[in-house]
């Protein structure tokens, strides 16, 4: 019953993307955290949403360190890919 409760409310979906958030910020540290956000994860790719193309480029760079991060810290999910993409920024 718990756990239908818990799954009409969002509650698991609000606790996954706080959680995603928060291994993002460790990945990725303080300073890029602030010009980037995670995003849906779909078939193991992670949608990345930053602030400008310099952020998109040292994303990519950072790839295989920020995935290996990611991989250690995210828990349950599986993630094996970046997707980065440009933003509105607000």
């Amino acid at each position: 019953v718990m756990r239908r409760v818990l799954a009409s409310s969002g509650y698991g979906e609000t606790q996954a993307a706080a959680q995603l958030q928060a291994a993002w910020e460790q990945a990725v540290g303080a300073e890029l955290a602030q010009l980037s956000r995670p995003g849906n994860v779909s078939r193991g790719s992670l949608q990345v949403h930053v602030a400008n193309s310099a952020m998109m480029q040292e994303v990519h760079f950072r790839k295989k360190q920020i995935l290996a991060a990611l991989q250690k810290q995210a828990g349950t999910l599986k993630i094996t890919d970046l997707k980065i993409r440009v933003s509105d920024w607000k």
